[in-house]
């Protein structure tokens, strides 16, 4: 029992002071990872690496790999994506070894890891793997790599922080307090937190955009539809006018009776036969959107999402209501661009 008093931890904690600093990072990962901020689309910033890089600083490397181990299983659970276990898990050994062995810098180790390791991994295990879109892929990367940049800047500020609060019981790190660090941090923090602002403002806009451009083009080949519709005779040729409006576009389009029954169909429609799980959500007062069941991420629920459009066939003979509906994936493609920009 002496002995087990007279250990300390890294950052100058007493082994019972170090037990109970354990045991909260542990909790503070799992409630980071709960806390999650929206970027672009169903694409969250979550700081449960937070606790992994102050773990790694004042407790050292396992007991950092255990706090990005249950980290990680949190976001298993609810995302049922186990590359967050093997990423959370290779974040602390690799950002540790950098800090504990090359650089005394939590920031600069964070980045090393997103830019050298992470990269090629998320690449592999995303894209070939798990079958992602190249272009989800790399928009999901570029947020890793922020919001684990930012993960570093916070624990450091919190690190600095307990070194100048002057408490005996908080662990202390000297070579975080340095004047060279502090200002280094400093000028990151800024930049950081002038910038993710502008981010998040402009992924939600750039959403928002996106979807009343697709409101507005299912609408009018909709509107362009029922004008063809309302032709004599019209009837007889349902197939040949909607593949002349649909005119290459990947759009699907179904005919419906006053019973709700399909009358004429190109392409599936997801909407109109739902399966186990999946469901149709609002977008905006006219606008839908099916997400497939069976996927607990919701960035994949989105990719593989389709905005549905449902519009009364006003003054067309036997035709009562016109759906449409095209695939969300093409706006990834411009949200990655925007991504690009930004991060």
């Amino acid at each position: 029992m002496r002995n087990l008093e007279r250990l300390t931890w890294p950052g100058g904690s007493s082994a019972y002071t170090g037990l109970w600093l354990l045991v909260a990072l542990l909790a503070l990962g799992i409630i980071g990872n709960m806390l999650q901020l929206s970027v672009l689309f169903n694409v969250y910033f979550v700081f449960g690496s937070v606790a992994v890089m102050l773990a790694i600083a004042w407790l050292g490397t396992w007991p950092a790999v255990l706090v990005g181990i249950t980290a990680g299983l949190y976001t298993y659970l609810i995302w049922q994506n186990p590359v967050t276990v093997v990423v959370f898990l290779l974040e602390a050994i690799v950002v540790s070894w950098i800090y504990h062995h090359k650089i005394k810098n939590l920031i600069v180790a964070s980045l090393i890891f997103w830019t050298v390791v992470a990269a090629p991994l998320d690449f592999i295990f995303f894209q070939y793997l798990l079958g992602w879109s190249q272009e989800l892929t790399q928009l999901v990367y570029m947020k890793q790599l922020v919001n684990g940049v930012l993960n570093a800047v916070i624990a450091s500020a919190v690190i600095i922080v307990c070194g100048l609060s002057k408490c005996t019981w908080l662990p202390t790190v000297g070579a975080l307090m340095r004047l060279r660090h502090l200002l280094f941090c400093a000028l990151l923090s800024v930049t950081l937190m002038t910038g993710i602002p502008l981010i998040l403002y402009e992924g939600h806009a750039m959403r928002q955009g996106q979807q009343t451009f697709v409101d507005q083009t299912l609408t009018a080949l909709s509107n362009e539809l029922i004008e063809r519709l309302s032709e004599p005779e019209a009837d007889q040729r349902y197939m040949y006018h909607i593949g002349r409006v649909r005119d290459g576009n990947d759009v699907g389009v179904g005919l419906l009776d006053e019973e709700g029954e399909l009358i004429s169909q190109v392409v599936d429609l997801n909407s109109l036969t739902l399966e186990a799980g999946d469901e149709v959500v609002p977008v905006n007062s006219r606008i839908n959107m099916w997400l497939p069941g069976g996927l607990e991420n919701p960035a994949i629920r989105f990719a593989q999402g389709r905005y549905t459009l449902r519009v009364p066939a006003q003054g067309v003979a036997g035709v009562n209501e016109i759906i449409l509906e095209t695939p969300a994936l093409p706006t990834i493609e411009r949200w990655k661009l925007i991504a690009q920009y930004f991060f």
